[in-house]
C-alpha cells in the first residue's frame, strides 16, 4: 500500500472509529465483562475486546488491531472500488488461555449482495502474539477419540453423514464432514475445515463440560446466521486441572453465562471507502 493511499485509509478510519469510544446513551463507554485469572485479564467493551498478559503487559489479543487486519485484506483485493465493511466481536467463553468470541463480518464490496459471515473463533493466548492470534483446537483439551464419539453421536452429524458409512477416526470425519452442509430449519450450515477451532465453552456440570460448536450458513440467503451443536466431554484425569477453576464470574466466562448479556452488548468497528 502507498503511502498516499495508507494515509487516505488511516483517515477515513479514525473519523469513522470515534463514535465507538461511547456508549449508545452517549455516556462514556463502560465494561461490558472484565475478568480473567493468573497470566491473563480480560477487558471487553462496546469499543474494545482485548487479552492482556497479566505479567509483561504484552497484548495476546485486541480486536481492534484484529478488525484493522481484516479490512486491509479487503482493501488490498479491492483494487480501488468502494468498499464498506463492518466487524463485530462478542465474548462467548474464556477459559484459562482459551478464549473464544462470536465473530462477524459484513462487506458491501461491489457484488450483487453484501456478504455477511457469523462464526464462532477459539484462540489461544499462550502461544499469541499482538496481531498473530493462534487459533486454538479443541483437541488441546479433549482426547481425539473422545470427541469423535461425541460427534458421531450427534444428530446433525448424523444428518449430515446421510448413508455414508461413518469413519474411523476424528480427523477422518472432520474431512468428510468438510464437504458437507446440514439444513436446520430453511437454511443449510456448513461444517467449516476449521470445527476443531470453532468451539466455545458452554458450562461444566461436574466432570462433563458441554461444548458448542458453531456452524456458519452456507447459503446466500440466510447469510450471517449461525447454529450451533451441542456435544457433552468427559472431563479426563488429563485435562482435570484445566476446569479446575473456582467458580468465580471474574476469573471465568462460560457461555451460559455470555448469554445473560444483552445480545446488543457488543464491540463493533466499521470502515468504508470510496471509488477512487
Amino acid at each position: 500500500m502507498s503511502g498516499e493511499r495508507a494515509g487516505r485509509w488511516t483517515c477515513c478510519f479514525l473519523v469513522l472509529s470515534l463514535p465507538f469510544l461511547f456508549s449508545q446513551t452517549g455516556r462514556p463507554d463502560q465494561a461490558i465483562w472484565k475478568g480473567g485469572r493468573g497470566n491473563y485479564a480480560i477487558e471487553w467493551s462496546v469499543s474494545a475486546l482485548r487479552a492482556t498478559r497479566s505479567d509483561t503487559n504484552q497484548i495476546a489479543f485486541d480486536a481492534r488491531s484484529d478488525a484493522e487486519a481484516a479490512w486491509a485484506r479487503i482493501v488490498e483485493r479491492s483494487k480501488g472500488a468502494s468498499l464498506k465493511a463492518e466487524f463485530t466481536y462478542r465474548l462467548l467463553s474464556v477459559m484459562g488461555s482459551f478464549l473464544t468470541i462470536e465473530e462477524g463480518e459484513y462487506c458491501d464490496c461491489g457484488g450483487a449482495h453484501p456478504t455477511e459471515l457469523k462464526k464462532f473463533r477459539a484462540i489461544q493466548l499462550d502461544r499469541s502474539m499482538f496481531n498473530a492470534p493462534v487459533a486454538a483446537s479443541l483437541t488441546e483439551l479433549f482426547p481425539s477419540q473422545t470427541i469423535f464419539k461425541a460427534l458421531v453421536a450427534d444428530s446433525l452429524v448424523h444428518r449430515a453423514l446421510g448413508s455414508d458409512a461413518v469413519p474411523g477416526s476424528l480427523n477422518e470425519l472432520l474431512e468428510q464432514l468438510g464437504d458437507q452442509t446440514v439444513k436446520v430449519g430453511e437454511c443449510e450450515y456448513s461444517f467449516s475445515r476449521d470445527l476443531m477451532g470453532s468451539f466455545a465453552l458452554y458450562s461444566i456440570q461436574d466432570d462433563k463440560v458441554l461444548v458448542r460448536l458453531g456452524l456458519p450458513s452456507a447459503v446466500e440467503s440466510c447469510r450471517g446466521r449461525l447454529t450451533q451443536i451441542g456435544i457433552t466431554l468427559a472431563v479426563s484425569e488429563a485435562n482435570r486441572a484445566s476446569f479446575s477453576i473456582e467458580k468465580n464470574s471474574h476469573e471465568r466466562l462460560l457461555m451460559a453465562d455470555a448469554e445473560q448479556i444483552p445480545r446488543s452488548k457488543l464491540t463493533s468497528f466499521s470502515f468504508s471507502q470510496s471509488h477512487r
